[in-house]
C-alpha cells in the first residue's frame, strides 16, 4: 500500500537507512501507533462520531507523515511514525463501519468484495503511478503531498455524533 511503500523509500532516501533492520525501527513504531490508535477507536468513534474520527484519523495520519519528512533524524522521525500510524486505524474503523451500517445486510458481502476488489485493483496502478512521479520528482514531494490528494469518503464525513451508529454494533 502506500502507506509501506512511502516508508521503505522514506528510510533509505531521507532517513539513510537501507538495512531491513532500520528499516523494521520504522515499520515497529508505526505497528505500535497502529495498535494503540487501534485500542482508541471504539471509545473516540462513540465519543465524536464516525465522520469526524474518519476526518481527525486522516489529519493525524496525514500530519505525521508530511512531519516525518522535514528531517533526516530517525531518532525525530519515529516518534512522527508513531503518531501516522496512531491516526490509521481510526480512518479503518471509521470507514468500514460507515460501509457496514449503511449498506443493507443482503448486499453486504457484494459490497465488501467490490470494495476489496477495487482498492486491490488500484494499488499495482497506485504503485505504477506513484514511482514514476517519485523517480522524477522526488520521494519526499510525493510523500509531501499524496496523503492531501486522497479522496475523502464523502458517507463517512457526512455523519456525525448524533448519526453514530456505533451503538448500535455489537460489543
Amino acid at each position: 500500500s502506500y502507506v509501506e511503500s512511502v516508508l521503505v523509500l522514506l528510510s533509505e532516501s531521507v532517513f539513510g537507512v537501507s538495512d531491513a533492520q532500520g528499516t523494521s525501527y520504522i515499520f515497529a513504531v508505526f505497528g505500535l501507533g497502529g495498535v494503540l490508535g487501534a485500542l482508541t477507536a471504539r471509545r473516540v468513534t462513540a465519543s465524536i462520531g464516525l465522520g469526524r474520527t474518519f476526518v481527525l484519523g486522516m489529519a493525524i495520519w496525514g500530519i505525521g507523515i508530511l512531519a516525518s519528512t522535514f528531517t533526516a533524524e530517525l531518532a525525530i522521525a519515529l516518534p512522527v511514525f508513531a503518531a501516522a500510524g496512531f491516526g490509521l486505524p481510526w480512518v479503518v474503523v471509521a470507514n468500514t463501519t460507515v460501509r457496514q451500517v449503511a449498506t443493507p445486510p443482503h448486499m453486504l458481502g457484494r459490497v465488501t468484495a467490490a470494495a476489496s476488489g477495487l482498492v486491490m485493483a488500484a494499488l499495482p496502478i497506485g504503485a505504477l503511478l506513484l514511482t514514476s512521479v517519485a523517480s522524477s520528482a522526488g520521494v519526499v514531494l510525493v510523500a509531501r503531498i499524496v496523503p492531501s490528494t486522497l479522496p475523502p469518503d464523502r458517507k463517512s464525513t457526512r455523519l456525525n455524533s448524533s448519526h453514530s451508529s456505533v451503538s448500535r454494533m455489537p460489543s
